[in-house]
């Protein structure tokens, strides 16, 4: 499925930096099992002010967004939900991709 990728092609992207990673779970799920270069953003009420806020400090160039959850619902909501409203942003262009199968894939 377009805009979906999987926790092999992940791994090779956060040991490289090569993007920006959210996690969009629960504090209580975040902290019960929490992924190195995921940045907690819970898909919520102010999810689209905080997103946007760790964008304004993270974005310098065009770059791919990668939103992870326990299992890839949440996250693709969450993809879904900003694809429109923030495709762009400060003038950079910003391509948002679901962790299929989220946290639960990870092996």
């Amino acid at each position: 499925m377009k805009n979906q990728v999987k926790w092999d092609e992940i791994t090779h992207k956060l040991q490289n930096n090569d993007g920006i990673f959210i996690d969009v779970r629960t504090e209580a799920e975040f902290a019960s099992a929490r992924v190195e270069s995921f940045k907690l953003i819970p898909l919520g009420e102010a999810f689209l002010n905080n997103l946007e806020g760790h964008l304004t400090t993270q974005v310098k160039k065009d770059v791919n967004v990668y939103f992870m959850c326990r299992s890839g619902m949440r996250s693709e909501n969450a993809r879904a939900l900003v694809c429109d409203l923030l495709h762009t942003f400060n003038g950079y262009a910003i391509n948002y991709y679901n962790i299929s199968g989220g946290i639960l894939s990870r092996g």
